[in-house]
């Protein structure tokens, strides 16, 4: 460990190690695989490219990148910006207000408490946005998106696979890419002619993308479409 003004400069040398931060601004970088990160408290850079990591930030704004999959993130308490790289990695927010990335596939990414900003990665993801007003972004996988108590947003783009919007309730909204996937869609009333019904399930077809929204009737989005959607 190197002191440097206010914090520390912190790095592993084989793999499987402990390391632990300061009470200050740290930056911690590990290479090996299996390492287990304590940041503590401070705003933090946090960069661990070895894959299989456990990384448990403190309180403070952090900045922490994960690679190569299999990751355990937790952002502790404060504002963070966390991503992560390859698959099957595990991301908690906690308290705050954080923006998550996702990586390759088979992610869990949980914003936790605050007003959230989470997205997918290229391939399948669990988001779940926790307390607050969250913003869910899709990707270009096969998403389920959990917004929360709050009142969330839903984000959509071309590009993307098979998604499931689990909770959507009232004062949450979609928002769908103009033209999205190449289609004619400008306004929420152009949706209507995407939208049917599954079992009781609205399912929004554009494309090769369809957006499955649990337990939401697709008569009623056709009542009334701009309480559902923005086309942005």
């Amino acid at each position: 460990m190197a002191t440097i003004p206010g914090g520390a400069y912190v790095t592993d040398t084989h793999p499987g190690e402990i390391l632990h931060g300061t009470g200050f601004s740290d930056d911690i970088f590990t290479h090996f695989a299996h390492d287990t990160i304590y940041s503590g408290d401070g705003n933090d850079l946090i960069v661990s490219t070895g894959g299989h990591a456990d990384v448990y930030a403190g309180s403070g704004q952090d900045v922490i990148f994960t690679y190569n999959g299999h990751n355990f993130v937790d952002g502790g308490d404060g504002s963070d910006i966390i991503t992560v790289g390859g698959h099957d990695n595990v991301v908690y927010g906690g308290a705050g207000n954080d923006v998550i990335y996702g990586g390759q596939g088979g992610d869990v990414l949980l914003g936790g408490a605050g007003n959230d900003e989470i997205h997918a990665g290229s391939g399948a993801e669990f988001m779940s946005g926790g307390d607050g007003n969250n913003t869910l972004y899709a990707g270009k996988g096969d998403d389920t998106m959990i917004g929360g108590a709050g009142d969330n947003m839903f984000v959509f783009g071309s590009g993307g696979g098979k998604n499931v919007v689990v909770d959507f309730h009232s004062g949450d909204s979609i928002l769908i890419a103009k033209n999205i996937n190449g289609l004619n869609i400008s306004t929420p009333h152009d949706l209507l002619g995407h939208v049917t019904d599954d079992n009781g399930n609205a399912v929004i077809t554009l494309g090769h993308e369809t957006i499955t929204l649990l337990n939401i009737k697709a008569e009623d989005i056709h009542n009334d479409p701009a309480q559902y959607f923005h086309v942005h």
